[in-house]
């Protein structure tokens, strides 16, 4: 994919009047070449030249304003595109599912979706020049051609020979240039690791500069490659320059060897010639120079456009065919609604078996889990060692891991197919250990405040923080706290099931002993169904049922007798 390929296929501004102004301005810049030049021969042959200044004027005023509109309109259709693109690559994530993003990694979405498309935007208008230039070129080319046909060729085979030269060179930066943008990714992740990761390094300085130590290789390599690219950059500006004096030099002292430098045949009309001639290369320098310097953006800009869209199809791709027909129907209607799934009695996985390859290249497996029963209105605690499968089995059991190898899910008996997913899905509010808490309360039409002060008092969070509309006044808060807070967000939810993962974890003593011994109760008795992923046993009475898992499997399921 390219610049153009984006424009064309994103822009909802016609290009016509674009490609029109364009010409025009190239067409009252070559007209300037031509006053100046018929104006100076006329001071020299001792003529008035009074004639051409009203010419110079208007050919002036035409290019100022073509050129302005150029500018406006480019920025216009560019920056609309760009963000036509980038909200559709988002909405697309939205639809897209849970095991494609931990896989594409954060990284590489923010460098697509902010560098990238920063890239194109930077480097667009100039592009435009450049775009605007060649047809300067052009329009000047065949003022040439009216003066000698001679000069002319000399000229235009001189330059596709330049070109050709220039090309060859640009092929090379722009290997180089992939190759910086892959060491920008990975410049991302190392950058990561010290942000994310900072407790841990603060508390361990090999650790923190072993990082660091990474970091600076990534960061010595993008520096390097990026030496090269402006290298080969400059081997190719030196010779452009190089090209143009070497141009200029057989215009004056070659082509007047062959005694003719047009179609007059006396020597003063041919002397006249080569000053016209000359005076073109001098005035299309700049032009060629900027259709030159547009070559190797435009690589890097054609390479973010392809990076974008290739991100979009990866994106595409792992979409489920419910979430295909569902983005299909938000983009004609704008309509979100989604049918939820009646549950009434139970939620049934039989013969699970879902296996992926993490981020180290090994390959997980959950299952196979030959049935698991959730009961409406029950607390089901689950408990395992680390890597047992309890978050992978929280995602397939809460739809975020759609694809199982084998088995089944239904709801009351109803089977969970592609074409109902979202409509299971909308069953669950969860607490996982990597929640995301947000300062607006997204996605509540209505904002009771009452009740949310209500929560607030209950789980201990009054003067932590408040309400201030629909936003909280502060998330900046401890673990344990915004753990809280998530769960507040999710009770708002009213889903009939609540997911909690190791939300006791990081509480002090009282919180969680009022966690399990009063509100799980009391979140029963209003007809929820809890799953919590726990590991403190001293609090089992207060479950129906406790399961345990070990690699990947369900080993054992004990009924507590709770009430």
């Amino acid at each position: 994919m390219t610049l153009l390929d984006l424009l064309r296929k994103e822009s909802t501004v016609p290009l016509r009047p674009l490609l029109l102004h364009t010409g025009v301005s190239g067409l009252a810049n070559a007209l300037l070449l031509f006053l100046i030049n018929a104006s100076t021969e006329a001071t020299i042959a001792g003529r008035s030249n009074s004639q051409y200044l009203l010419l110079f004027v208007v050919a002036m005023v035409l290019f100022v304003v073509t050129k302005r509109a150029i500018l406006e309109r480019s920025s216009v259709i560019i920056e609309a595109a760009l963000k036509q693109v980038r909200l559709r690559i988002v909405n697309k994530i939205r639809y897209s599912n849970l095991l494609t993003i931990e896989q594409k990694g954060d990284s590489v979405i923010y460098n697509r979706l902010t560098q990238e498309v920063g890239t194109v935007s930077k480097s667009s208008q100039m592009i435009i020049n450049g775009l605007q230039s060649a047809v300067l070129f052009v329009f000047s080319m065949l003022y040439v051609l009216t003066i000698s046909v001679l000069a002319f060729v000399i000229i235009l085979v001189g330059v596709l020979i330049a070109a050709y030269v220039y090309e060859r060179k640009r092929q090379q930066i722009v290997t180089t240039l992939q190759e910086s943008s892959r060491e920008d990714i990975r410049f991302y992740e190392a950058l990561n690791h010290v942000l994310k990761g900072f407790k841990e390094s603060k508390l361990n300085h090999r650790r923190s500069a072993s990082i660091f130590a990474a970091l600076r290789r990534i960061a010595d390599e993008c520096m390097n490659l990026r030496i090269r690219a402006s290298r080969n950059e400059a081997v190719n500006f030196v010779f452009s320059q190089i090209f143009f004096y070497t141009l200029i030099g057989v215009i004056v002292f070659v082509l007047p060897v062959f005694g003719l430098s047009g179609n007059e045949a006396d020597p003063a009309a041919g002397n006249g010639a080569i000053v016209k001639i000359s005076s073109s290369v001098l005035f299309i320098m700049g032009p060629i120079s900027a259709m030159i310097g547009i070559i190797p953006m435009l690589s890097i800009v054609n390479l973010s456009v392809g990076n974008i869209y290739r991100l979009e199809d990866e994106i595409s791709a792992s979409m489920e065919p419910e979430a295909q027909q569902r983005y299909a129907d938000y983009a004609l209607s704008g309509d979100e609604s989604v049918p939820v799934m009646a549950f009434d009695q139970e939620i049934r996985l039989s013969n699970i078996r879902f296996h992926y390859d993490n981020a180290s290249g090994d390959t997980f497996q959950l299952g196979p889990l030959s049935e698991l029963v959730v009961r409406r209105g029950e607390i089901l605690f689950i408990e395992g060692g680390n890597g047992s499968g309890k978050s992978t089995l929280m995602k397939v059991l809460t739809g975020l891991y759609l694809r199982t190898d084998e088995g089944q899910i239904a709801v009351d008996g109803v089977p969970v197919t592609d074409h109902n997913y979202q409509g299971y899905r909308e069953l669950f509010a969860t607490v996982f250990t990597d929640f995301h808490l947000t300062t607006r309360l997204y996605g509540q039409s209505v904002v009771d405040e009452r009740r949310i002060h209500q929560l607030l008092q209950q789980l201990g969070m009054t003067g932590k923080t408040g309400l201030n509309g629909d936003a909280f006044t502060s998330i900046n808060l401890s673990t344990g706290q915004r753990k809280r807070l998530a769960l507040l967000v999710a009770l708002l939810e009213d889903k009939p099931v609540l997911v909690l993962d190791e939300l006791a974890a990081d509480q002090d003593p009282e919180f969680k002993k009022y966690f399990y011994t009063t509100l799980l109760p009391e979140l029963k008795a209003q007809g929820r169904t809890i799953i919590a992923v726990t590991h403190d046993d001293r609090y089992f009475e207060f479950c129906d049922r406790k399961i345990k898992m070990e690699n990947g499997l369900l080993v054992s399921e004990t009924s507590s007798g709770a009430h």
